[in-house]
């Protein structure tokens, strides 16, 4: 994952300050241990071809291929993606691996998600004092055909002042490729647009439990949720210069907030300082993968 958040803090111009969005949410905490309860039967039925327990490795599901080699101090190693205990393991190790001094893993699902679906995930991160940064993310390649091509930050990590093990941040961002519009001139940062993004903190660390991470796509919004908690909600039709997006995205362009299909991907990444040894291997640990698709009628 490219790390746009550190983008969004450098100095830049115009238009791009416009679709920042900072929230920080106090207020998230729950029993870890409590259970979740599955979303309603009469609005989501679940896909089993896109759902996985990780009881197995299903290489008919999941790859370990992103479309860059390295991430800062990492570079990615299959053999630091596999499933044991009933967990899927992405690791970060210390070792020499493709010229860099750390690896890490990744894994990337074969099927796609798009419009009407809800996506959850249970997970448990790494312990932050290894400095590594866990993302959950929707995304694919960036393509000249795609763009502007859509990342959704469900959850990612970074070294972070104070309560550096009890936060996490959400986002969303297009990624331009090609000849970008006239009207998305002035207001990207490079070929990246932020479209919003939020840090979130809770009382206890990340890395002691498992916790569950959903957005649900339907009706023009993603819905974010943090052990079932809602703690955001994009409307894409209800933006304007103050919101969360600008107000002159042609509605061609708005769509694929909403409908571009891509793919989930669970990886470490090298955005939280200078990776720490003594704290390695460090694991993120994902329990299930549930997709969920909506009932339209």
């Amino acid at each position: 994952m490219i790390n746009y958040l550190f983008q969004k803090l450098s100095p830049v111009s115009g238009y791009a300050l416009l679709i920042l969005c900072f929230i920080s949410c106090a207020n998230l905490d729950r029993d870890p241990e409590e259970e979740i309860p599955t979303p309603s039967s009469s609005a989501w039925v679940l896909n089993q071809s896109k759902s996985d327990d990780f009881n197995s490795w299903d290489s008919s599901r999941w790859g370990t291929d992103l479309w860059y080699k390295t991430s800062s101090d990492f570079a990615f190693n299959a053999a630091n993606t596999y499933v044991t205990n009933g967990n899927l393991v992405i690791e970060a190790r210390k070792e020499d691996f493709e010229g860099k001094k750390y690896s890490a893993g990744a894994a990337r699902s074969k099927f796609k998600v798009g419009a009407n679906t809800r996506v959850e995930i249970r997970a448990k991160l790494p312990d932050y004092r290894a400095h590594v940064t866990s993302a959950l993310w929707i995304a694919d390649a960036p393509t000249t055909e795609g763009s502007p091509n859509l990342e959704i930050d469900i959850m990612e990590t970074y070294l972070n002042k104070g309560n550096v093990n009890e936060r996490f941040t959400s986002g969303i961002h297009y990624w331009w490729r090609g000849n970008k519009p006239q009207w998305a001139t002035g207001i990207t940062s490079s070929n990246d647009q932020s479209l919003g993004w939020l840090n979130h903190s809770i009382s206890t660390p990340l890395s002691d439990h498992y916790h569950i991470w959903t957005i649900e796509r339907y009706d023009n919004k993603i819905l974010f949720y943090f052990d079932n908690i809602l703690f955001w909600t994009n409307d894409i039709t209800k933006h304007d210069t103050k919101g969360t997006f600008d107000s002159f995205i042609p509605e061609e362009y708005r769509k694929n907030f909403n409908e571009q299909e891509r793919d989930i991907i669970f990886s470490i990444e090298g955005h939280a300082g200078t990776p720490v040894p003594e704290y390695m291997p460090a694991q993120l640990l994902i329990d299930y993968v549930r997709v969920y698709d909506r009932k339209t009628n």
